[in-house]
This record gives C-alpha cells, sequence and structure tokens, in this order.
C-alpha cells in the first residue's frame, strides 16, 4: 500500500467584502504581501496535483491548511481542485489552523460545509461533529482523522483535540474492525516538544496527553503538517513513530515545497520517498 502525503496548500483568493476583513484576516493578508508573496499559488497547487497523478499511489492524505484565510472563496477553490484530483474515496482530509482562521469560520463549518464528502467514516461516529473519522483501507490499515484546528489569538497557530475527539476516539478504538490493523493518524500540528509558550502559541497545545493517548492505543503511526519542513521523528516513552512533511506547493529558493510517498507492508513502514519543487526547473523530482 503506497500513501502519498502533502499539506499546507495555503490556497489565497481573496473575495469578499470589507466586513470580512475587520479582524484578524487583515494581519494574514499583510504578512502574505508583505513577508510570503509568491510562494504560494493555485498554479503551483495544480502542478503538484499533476506530478502526484503521475505517480504510483493507492491513497493521499492531506493534513491541513488547504486556505490561507478561510474565506468561502478560498474554500470553494480548494474543492475544485480537490475534484480534479481524484476520487473523494481514495483523498482523506482534515483541517489546519488557517482553515479555522477565525471564530466564523469555525461557527459556520465551512471545512465541513466545503468538504462534506471527503469526510465519510466507515465506523459510525456519534454526532455531526465528523472528527474523528475512520477510513478502513485495503491491506489491513486504518486512517483516523482529527481535527486539531482551533480559532486562536491574534498572534496564535496551535491547535488542541476537543474532549468530544478524545471521548469517541476511545469509543472507536474498542471497535473490532481495527483490531490488527495498521492505524495512521492525521492531525495537522506537530508533536515534538518545545518550550510551553512556543507549544501554547504555535504547537499541540495538550501536547502530552495526546502522545500519551496515541501510544496506549499503539498507534503506529502519525502524520503531520504545519511546520513546513519534512521529517521524522519520535516522541513519548514508547516512541510514536511521527512523520510531517512540507508545504507542498511552497515556491521559494530556501524552502522547498514536498510531499512524501510511504510504502507500507505487512503492518510496517517499509519505505519513504520524498519529491521536492526544485527552484531553477520549477518541477517535483526526488529529493
Amino acid at each position: 500500500m503506497k500513501i502519498i502525503h502533502i499539506s499546507d496548500l495555503h490556497i489565497l483568493k481573496v473575495k469578499g467584502s470589507v466586513f470580512d476583513f475587520l479582524n484578524k484576516r487583515i494581519i494574514g493578508l499583510l504578512n502574505i504581501y508583505i513577508n510570503r508573496r509568491g510562494e504560494y499559488s493555485i498554479k503551483n497547487i495544480e502542478k503538484l496535483f499533476d506530478d502526484i497523478k503521475k505517480q504510483d499511489y493507492n491513497h493521499i492524505v492531506i493534513t491541513g491548511d488547504f486556505t490561507s484565510l478561510a474565506l468561502p472563496s478560498e474554500f470553494k477553490k480548494t474543492k475544485e481542485l480537490l475534484e480534479k484530483l481524484g476520487d473523494s474515496s481514495k483523498i482523506s482530509i482534515i483541517p489546519g489552523n488557517h482553515d479555522s482562521y477565525i471564530k466564523s469560520a469555525v461557527k459556520k463549518r465551512y471545512f465541513q460545509k466545503y468538504f462534506n464528502k471527503w469526510l465519510v467514516s466507515d465506523i459510525k461516529i456519534r454526532g455531526d461533529n465528523k472528527f474523528p473519522y475512520v477510513r478502513l483501507l485495503n491491506e489491513n490499515i486504518a486512517i483516523i482523522g482529527f481535527n486539531t484546528s482551533i480559532a486562536g489569538c491574534l498572534l496564535c497557530s496551535s491547535g488542541k483535540i476537543s474532549k468530544y475527539q478524545i471521548n469517541e476516539f476511545e469509543r472507536i478504538m474498542k471497535n473490532p474492525n481495527l483490531k490488527n490493523r495498521y492505524k495512521i493518524v492525521l492531525i495537522h500540528h506537530h508533536l515534538a516538544k518545545n518550550i510551553k509558550l512556543v507549544e501554547w502559541m504555535f504547537g499541540m497545545r495538550d501536547r502530552k496527553k495526546i502522545v500519551t493517548l496515541f501510544s496506549k492505543y499503539k498507534i503506529d503511526l502519525v502524520l503531520h503538517g504545519h511546520r513546513h519542513i519534512n521529517s521524522e521523528y519520535e516522541v513519548g516513552e514508547l516512541n510514536l513513530k511521527v512523520q510531517e512533511t512540507g508545504a507542498s506547493a511552497r515556491y521559494t529558493k530556501n524552502s522547498l515545497g514536498s510531499y512524501s510517498i510511504y510504502e507500507i507492508k505487512d503492518n510496517r513502514l517499509i519505505d519513504k520517498k520524498v519529491r521536492v519543487l526544485d527552484f531553477k526547473t520549477k518541477k517535483y523530482r526526488y529529493k
């Protein structure tokens, strides 16, 4: 089973009234135009998706930050692009902090509204929260998708897993359909340890609790984005295995856009390949 992992597309499509920007969005928009202009584009996302279609894979996971400012116009454009990428049954997605950029985007449930057909669970979850959902793939693999995104403070990009999701996760893990499966968890925020203030503002606020939870239920692999780097590491006393992929369509000389291809066989990760966006040729190549 080969799984492609992409993240942090940061689609920018500014459309709306002035009232849509009388909040945190104006700070984000200024940051994009001053510090990150040209790093992200719909053209590069289309190039990314074209490259993915040429690869040998069975499933795609996308670990959040589809949008830049959580505008309806951005969600709409993202949906159009996802529909061109392939069959929704072969794509698993979760939101990132930019998809919950302001409280009204969370309250109006933009992510659930636009991406409903990608948020299907093969094990029933209670309520209409959509998370955590479970995808049961062939070759004895289960994908569990969480929503770690919250509408944080003005300068925050941190995340948290709600008590509701934790309770549902613990109930779901008792399901016999998950027994003996290779279990992959999708989150947006990283689990790497940092000082408390940094974790509270930019990381997973309940990091230690979540690492213990995933270790308790013997999660085989955690996939995330958020930090715009491609790396792998282990956390916790039981050495929980974590893989993160970069901002997959980012075009900048010092931080190449990248995505990962994992091969899982006999209930273990046997190979990982990384494709990066070459700055000179503007094409993806193996790292």
